[in-house]
């Protein structure tokens, strides 16, 4: 929770220079989170092995910026402060259920699923300078939700075609849902789903290392990288030196997963 300073000066060599070529910047954090997880594993039914995992999180964010932007006669041009409160809850869960099926094969199936909630608060004052020496002051309140959600089932055959070496094949479907929302923003909702095949193998590799800790995996799969909350719903953030390489910050929630 200490602040932290920053000094940037920026050199304008080709092109017309940029409004701001001097500033000085102070950050302020306070971060707290916690997580818990339940494991249990246990036999069931003679011969099924379950292995279930269950998580909850949680985590809140203070945030305090403020920003001196300084013209290339070291005029104050703007001042600006952030204020930026961020609360977030979600849980997770895994479960695996393994039962031998004919010779050295086992039958594996189960599920992988988590569900994300994020609110956030923004209210930024900026302090402008104009060319006859009054400030303006220009505030922006914006918040900010999302819910990101996830769930995958799949089913797979492990071979052991040696003691050491495996083969898995199987199916595995996945899905996740997008909600989003904001004072400033139009409200979003989508969900999308894919099958993937299962394909994968290894070589524990024991002629190698007596502690047989050396090992080759080749696998093949298809899956969903779902957009970041702060890609979707992230409260905008503008520069005063917009440019290819300072972008402003600007969330899309119709973002899809890629």
């Amino acid at each position: 929770n200490f602040p932290v300073e920053i000094v940037e000066d920026y050199k304008f060599l080709v092109g017309d220079p940029l409004p701001v070529a001097h500033e000085k910047v102070r950050v302020n954090d306070y971060t707290k989170s916690a997580y818990s997880t339940l494991r249990i594993g246990d036999r069931m039914w003679k011969d099924v092995n379950v292995d279930l995992t269950l998580g909850v999180n949680g985590g809140y964010t203070k945030n305090y910026l403020n920003q001196l932007h300084f013209t290339q006669d070291a005029i104050l041009a703007l001042d600006r402060n952030i204020n930026r409160v961020r609360r977030s809850g979600g849980f997770d869960s895994t479960l695996k259920l393994r039962t031998p099926g004919f010779e050295n094969h086992d039958i594996v199936g189960g599920w992988n699923g988590s569900s994300q909630v994020v609110n956030e608060r923004s209210i930024s004052v900026d302090r402008e300078a104009s060319s006859d020496g009054i400030a303006t002051n220009i505030a922006n309140d914006q918040i900010t939700r999302s819910v990101v959600s996830r769930l995958a089932l799949f089913v797979q055959d492990d071979w052991r075609f040696q003691k050491t070496s495996s083969v898995s094949l199987g199916l595995r479907w996945e899905a996740v849902r997008v909600e989003t929302e904001g004072n400033q923003l139009l409200p979003g909702q989508f969900s999308a789903n894919v099958w993937s095949p299962i394909v994968q193998t290894l070589w524990q590799l024991p002629q190698l290392n007596p502690d047989n800790t050396d090992r080759i995996r080749i696998g093949v799969a298809r899956s969903y990288n779902a957009p970041t909350n702060f890609q979707l719903v992230n409260p905008g953030f503008k520069l005063v030196n917009n440019s290819i390489e300072n972008p402003n910050d600007l969330a899309n929630p119709r973002l899809r997963p890629e």
